[in-house]
């Protein structure tokens, strides 16, 4: 039986279309109450594009978008009871009734004969018009009437639409089916914020969840439903302390209050203030007198004020008092007329503070140049960098250091770039001579790592890289696929110029001296995204790059490649590779890693790991496309934020060595039971990689446990 079921209009005569729709608004609970037409079926908002059920998630990562749609409650197991719009299944549609003596039934259940349409196709028809589940039209062998087991039209959503989630709906009202938007890409996505007159960069973020406005507000008789502006007291807020709002006559536009108010404006436009000190335009209760507020945090009393914008200059001329990030002052804050720290602007898009320097005033850099490392100022027994790049004793004071953020070591922050004098240069074990060799166990010193923090030995994954911007900023994670070239994320470097980026390799402890070796910084000459990767659609489809450097690396110990997999190797589901990076231990909240990590995951089969994936957010019609596979799936392991271009390597059960399976891409949240991480396939993308590297010519070196592109 040919079990891939394809439903189609074919020439078999349809019952009629039911276009009508039917409902019923509940005034008390402000929902609609109903259910959608054939061919429409409930699903959350994000999951309808443009009127059409999306199988490819595109436009989920850009929750701006309010869905469109007929209202309807959902009514498939996952998401049952939940308000949703009505929204058309993708095409072709399913038969609304089956031929004479035929009934809908069960892929793959039917014992009888199943009609097929003239492109071959099986004939498809509706199992539950209600939840949109689709079967096949199934032979009797008798002439029982058409139709069997076809529910009744459901009502609700207009004909050609499905009922979806409001998440799963895009604003152009069609389902979402490719993820775009619901999943997390493993890098932070930056975007432009205005405030005032003023654009400032921002992270892309969802917004916190808000509570249903009530009738009656909790309590006995002690809160009461009021404007925001009168209330004169502290606002109740939910569980998730959302502030809870409710009705005023049929409208939902107030707050459950008592007493002062705790904020004065859902924005920063107003803060409390002490009685009699502001300085601009207060806020005014519906009485006319000025609103109360508690101050500070404190008990005491003041009034609603306009809060002052930024300063673009923090003192007159002359002045020695200047503009930076509150980190970087090692002074006195300055204080504006209400006694609070003053805001400035230390560029047109980024707030700071205004400081009375008793240090020299250097903004803190991510990652150390030169051969240093990040460390607190007295721990430094070496040479400091300056702010002009050149390094010089400690005793010498003369000069302002350049300042860093010594994450993760639970020591003062910031540090200074420390090299170390007394280093002896790396008497390290000669480099493999083949792609893919992973290497343990070199130096005793690192033997007690504790292997529930997942942490790799130095040199273990010689292929591993990090890409950072010029003022060493972290970007995200690369590996090295010969002496010139390595494979990224294209939503790592997409929109960025070679001048503006870095690779380091042979890193493994990023604020520590206790490596046998030491890392390399090198140039990028080129950066080639693939050409169907679309930033703008959101999904993540093609997400591959390859960056040229400026010059061959010399391979060493734990500088050294990883193998490509050839175009016909398999690794079955059993198998668990490696992510490796010093990504966030968490999506939400999480903190980048010192020393480098790697995470054992089991590769999950595309048929399941799809299935795993439509039960979350992206909904039962989401499509995994054809360029990513998935590993994990484990509770507490996976690739996290900034992991995001890093590889996910698996050993080759023939040779041994390592072959790069995966790029880290996306995922749904971040370690999750039964919801695996999603990567680039590598191996989809073979043949892309060879016509850039080597153009018609072909690879130039076979290695073991699949192709490595060697030296040239």
């Amino acid at each position: 039986m040919v079990r891939n079921v394809v439903v189609v209009v074919a020439a078999f005569v349809f019952a009629p279309v039911v276009a009508q729709v039917q409902g019923v608004l509940n005034n008390a609970a402000g929902v609609w109450q109903g259910e959608c037409d054939v061919h429409n079926l409930c699903v959350l908002g994000s999951q309808c594009r443009g009127g059409v059920i999306n199988t490819s998630g595109a436009g989920l990562l850009d929750v701006r978008f309010g869905p469109t749609g007929t209202p309807c409650t959902i009514q498939d197991p996952i998401h049952q009871g939940a308000p949703g719009v009505c929204c058309r299944l993708p095409d072709p549609l399913p038969h609304l009734s089956c031929p004479v003596a035929h009934q809908c039934v069960p892929d793959h259940t039917c014992p009888g004969h199943i009609p097929t349409a003239p492109d071959g196709s099986q004939v498809g028809c509706y199992l539950n018009t209600l939840t949109g589940d689709v079967g096949v039209c199934c032979g009797t062998g008798g002439g029982g009437g058409g139709g069997g087991g076809v529910s009744q039209p459901p009502v609700g959503c207009p004909a050609t639409q499905v009922c979806v989630t409001r998440e799963q709906c895009t604003a152009q009202g069609s389902v979402n089916t490719d993820g775009a938007g619901i999943f997390d890409p493993r890098l932070i996505l930056s975007c432009q914020l205005q405030q005032g007159s003023h654009v400032i960069e921002g992270v892309c973020c969802n917004p916190p969840a808000l509570p249903q406005p009530v009738y009656q507000c909790p309590g006995t008789g002690t809160h009461s439903c009021l404007p925001r502006q009168s209330c004169r007291g502290g606002i109740i807020t939910d569980t998730y302390n959302n502030e809870q709002t409710c009705y005023i006559g049929t409208e939902p536009s107030g707050v459950c209050c008592e007493g002062p108010v705790t904020s004065c404006a859902a924005d920063s436009s107003f803060f409390c203030a002490p009685g009699g000190t502001c300085q601009g335009g207060k806020v005014t209760d519906p009485y006319g007198g000025h609103l109360p507020c508690y101050v500070g945090g404190t008990n005491a009393v003041g009034e609603c004020c306009e809060t002052p914008i930024p300063v673009d200059t923090c003192a007159t001329p002359g002045s020695n008092t200047v503009c930076v990030d509150k980190q970087s002052c090692f002074g006195t804050i300055a204080v504006n007329a209400y006694n609070y720290e003053q805001d400035c602007y230390v560029t047109n898009t980024i707030v700071g503070k205004c400081c009375q320097p008793i240090q020299p005033v250097v903004t803190p850099i991510d990652i150390c140049p030169g051969q240093s490392v990040c460390l607190p100022e007295i721990l430094c027994l070496g040479e400091i960098l300056d702010t002009t790049n050149a390094y010089h004793p400690y005793t010498n004071t003369a000069f302002e250091w350049t300042r860093c953020r010594s994450s993760g070591t639970g020591l003062v922050s910031p540090g200074v770039c420390c090299r170390n004098p007394s280093a002896p240069p790396p008497n390290l074990p000669p480099p493999a001579g083949q792609c893919g060799v992973r290497n343990y166990g070199l130096d005793e010193r690192i033997q007690n790592i504790n292997p529930n923090n997942y942490e790799a030995q130095f040199g273990e994954f010689p292929w591993q890289a990090i890409v950072f911007f010029t003022n060493f900023t972290f970007k995200c994670g690369a590996s090295l696929v010969s002496d010139e070239w390595l494979l990224t994320a294209a939503h790592c470097v997409d929109g960025f110029a070679p001048h503006d980026l870095r690779v380091r390799l042979g890193e493994w402890k990023v604020d520590s001296y206790d490596e046998p070796g030491q890392y390399e910084d090198v140039l990028i000459h080129s950066i080639i995204v693939h050409e169907l990767y679309n930033h703008a659609a959101k999904n993540l489809f093609n997400d591959i790059a390859l960056l040229k450097l400026t010059a061959p690396v010399n391979f060493q110990y734990h500088i050294n490649t990883v193998c490509v997999p050839n175009p016909d190797q398999v690794f079955y589901g059993a198998t668990r590779c490696y992510a490796t990076g010093w990504g966030k231990d968490a999506f939400d909240g999480g903190r980048y890693q010192v020393t480098m990590k790697k995470v054992d995951l089991p590769l999950v089969p595309r048929d399941q790991c799809q299935h795993d994936l439509r039960n979350t957010r992206l909904g039962r019609f989401f499509k995994l496309h054809e360029s990513f596979l998935c590993a994990g799936g484990e509770a507490g392991k996976d690739a996290c934020e900034g992991d995001g271009g890093g590889p996910l390597v698996c050993q080759d059960p023939a040779t041994g060595n390592y072959v790069v399976t995966g790029i880290t891409a996306w995922g749904i949240g971040c370690g999750q039971q039964n919801i695996p991480g999603v990567y680039v396939d590598v191996q989809y993308f073979r043949g892309w990689m060879d016509s850039q590297i080597f153009g018609a010519g072909g690879p130039q070196q076979q290695g073991a446990g699949g192709i490595s592109y060697g030296k040239k």
